[in-house]
């Protein structure tokens, strides 16, 4: 139960992430939303990172709730 609670709000925390990281490498959102884009794009890289380990953390909870 506990780890299901943990699971979801890290792949709620990795999905935040992706939302954040898609502005700064698109260029339609860049020019839809320009200030956020260029403001975001300097944290690329950060987003980026912090969203595919969260994504591996979730996955790895999911895989050891499935053998538990």
């Amino acid at each position: 139960m506990i780890l299901d609670a943990i699971s979801t709000l890290i792949g709620f925390l990795a999905a935040i992430f992706i939302l954040l990281h898609v502005p700064s490498c698109s260029q339609h959102w860049a020019q839809k939303i320009p200030g956020i884009a260029q403001k975001l794009a300097q944290y690329h890289n950060l987003t980026l990172n912090l969203a595919m380990i969260l994504a591996f953390l979730h996955i790895l909870l999911i895989v050891l709730l499935v053998i538990l």
